[in-house]
């Protein structure tokens, strides 16, 4: 079954809405926090918060913080919560970081590799997503996991996020199942991760 999930709720880009409505998406946010951490608990998931937190309303933060602690070891899934998050920033840290690393001699530039560049960005330890649902009619990724989704399955869906339904996650589901998942190889040619079952799945709002 899936394993991972990450949301994205509110992106780097987001800010530069009217103020009031920042602070309506701020106030959701919370309060569904709050009401997702019972369920998180009860269902023994572990919350991991992407993202800068630092730029957040302070009670936001301790809210959000307190979660991710409390909820760490929960061993049955790990749903992402990607909040003031941005792919390419994401990408421009973890390159700054590591030229820093490489200036200092910490890290020779010969050996920086994919892997090495993934555990510095902030999903470090989350696997690469199988499959992208965005929901709202949009076609596009909207910064969202840039570095992450590149042999990721996209699914766009007509419906609102508030309406995505179970229904509408079922049938994205089936779609996923129908996908032949080729990473760079031709059709027909079998691969170790041809029919691979759905481990993760990000959803973008």
């Amino acid at each position: 079954g899936v394993k991972y999930c990450t949301f994205f709720v509110f992106s780097t880009e987001n800010w530069s809405r009217h103020e009031q409505e920042v602070q309506d998406i701020m106030r959701i946010v919370k309060d569904a926090a709050n009401k997702f951490r019972t369920v998180a608990q009860r269902e023994n998931v572990a919350v991991r918060i992407l993202g800068e937190m630092d730029k957040l309303p302070l009670n936001l933060q301790q809210e959000l913080n307190q979660f991710e602690t409390l909820s760490q070891e929960n061993p049955s899934i790990t749903v992402s919560l990607a909040i003031n998050y941005g792919g390419r920033k994401d990408i421009i840290d973890a390159t700054k970081k590591i030229a820093l690393a490489v200036a200092e001699g910490r890290i020779d530039p010969d050996h920086v590799s994919e892997k090495l560049f993934e555990s510095y960005l902030t999903t470090s330890g989350i696997p690469d997503p199988d499959f992208v649902i965005r929901t709202g009619g949009e076609q596009r990724m909207s910064n969202f996991l840039l570095w992450n989704a590149a042999y990721a399955e996209l699914y766009f869906s007509p419906e609102l996020w508030p309406d995505f339904d179970q229904k509408c996650l079922e049938r994205a589901l089936d779609e996923f199942s129908l996908r032949d998942r080729r990473y760079g190889k031709r059709k027909g040619v079998n691969s170790p991760h041809d029919k691979t079952p759905l481990k993760k799945s990000f959803t973008s709002s």
